[in-house]
């Protein structure tokens, strides 16, 4: 049986989480963009943090549930709102949803990222989908990002995944669209 989940309005990974999202893409509005009002976080008995963007309407019913949680003892929610990432011992990861929220908000115009992106032809999509590293003639990187960390997506702009740039340039996937494939999902 799991245990006891810790839940609680930001935290130290939700933090770190929302700065490695505003370096990487150089936008201090990143979680504007992604109409987050407030970050959930939700730590288990393994060290591993979940931090979930919550949009208004929700946050106060959430801070409501929490306050009241804590008073009457009753079991506080574990999740709300939309994953954007995990904190696995110290080291963040960027779920695949938020690829695909910001890459709907590009499509849509309201995200201009002007780094932290990289599109992957259409042979390097799919060696970016089976988890292999992409050659750099497979690959365009659309503003280098500080923080080594690249949204994917496709030529059309579909999202990918997560990769970052090994020291040979080769791209390399952190998460990718495959994952669920191939983990069973």
């Amino acid at each position: 049986m799991p245990g006891k989940k810790e839940v609680e309005l930001e935290c130290k990974e939700s933090r770190r989480l929302a700065e490695l999202l505003k370096s990487t893409f150089n936008e201090p509005r990143i979680l504007e963009i992604l109409e987050c009002h407030q970050l959930l976080c939700s730590s288990d008995s393994t060290g591993v943090t979940s931090v979930y963007c919550l949009k208004r309407d929700v946050s106060g019913l959430i801070e409501l549930v929490l306050r009241r949680s804590a008073v009457s003892g009753l079991r506080a929610p574990e999740h709300a709102g939309i994953l954007l990432g995990t904190s696995v011992k110290g080291e963040i990861r960027l779920s695949l949803h938020l690829a695909y929220i910001l890459a709907t908000r590009a499509s849509r115009g309201l995200f201009r990222p002007q780094q932290g992106v990289i599109a992957v032809n259409r042979h390097g999509e799919r060696a970016f989908t089976f988890s292999k590293p992409v050659g750099i003639s497979d690959y365009r990187v659309l503003g280098v990002s500080p923080t080594n960390t690249y949204l994917v997506l496709s030529e059309q702009g579909d999202p990918l995944g997560w990769g970052t740039l090994d020291p040979h340039k080769r791209l390399v996937p952190l998460i990718d669209s495959g994952w669920f494939l191939r983990a069973g999902w």
